[in-house]
């Protein structure tokens, strides 16, 4: 695996802190905890703010919802 960028941001004294412990006790660096939890979380986030997004445009109108008899007629399934 490589890695080509880096990232600097703030976060919670407590995540840091517990981040910190967690790098000592395992005798793993930071960058492998960031990146784990990033590996772990990042498609499940992506997932969530795209469906409230498209949740939100539905309820402003901006788009609208199919019936699964309609699905089913467009996508022949």
């Amino acid at each position: 695996m490589t890695y080509d960028s880096s990232a600097s941001f703030r976060m919670k004294k407590e995540h840091s802190e517990r981040l910190r412990a967690l790098s000592y006790k395992t005798k793993r660096s930071l960058s492998f905890f960031y990146n784990f939890l990033l590996d772990e979380y990042l498609d499940e986030l992506e997932d969530i703010f795209i469906a409230d997004q498209r949740l939100v445009d539905w309820r402003s109108g901006k788009t609208k919802a199919s019936s699964w008899d309609e699905v089913k007629e467009k996508y022949g399934v």
